[in-house]
C-alpha cells in the first residue's frame, strides 16, 4: 500500500487521472498500461500496472 498525493483537486476524477499520469512515469510505463480497478473517486484505489519497467525503491526493497 501507498500513499500518493497530488496537486489536483478531487472533481471528476481528475486527481485520480493526475495520479496514473504520475505513476505512469515512475513505473515507465503508458497511462494505458494502468488500470484503476476499484475506487476511482474514493481517496482508496486500488491499480493495476502491466509490465513495469521500473519498480520505485518502496516497493523494490520488499520484494528481497
Amino acid at each position: 500500500q501507498l500513499k500518493i498525493s497530488v496537486t489536483a483537486a478531487p472533481v471528476a476524477g481528475r486527481a485520480t487521472d493526475h495520479m496514473v499520469k504520475f505513476l505512469a512515469g515512475i513505473f515507465g510505463v503508458t497511462t494505458k498500461d494502468i488500470t484503476v480497478v476499484f475506487g476511482r473517486m474514493n481517496v482508496n484505489k486500488q491499480l493495476r500496472i502491466l509490465s513495469p519497467k521500473n519498480l520505485p525503491a518502496v516497493i523494490a526493497k520488499h520484494l528481497t
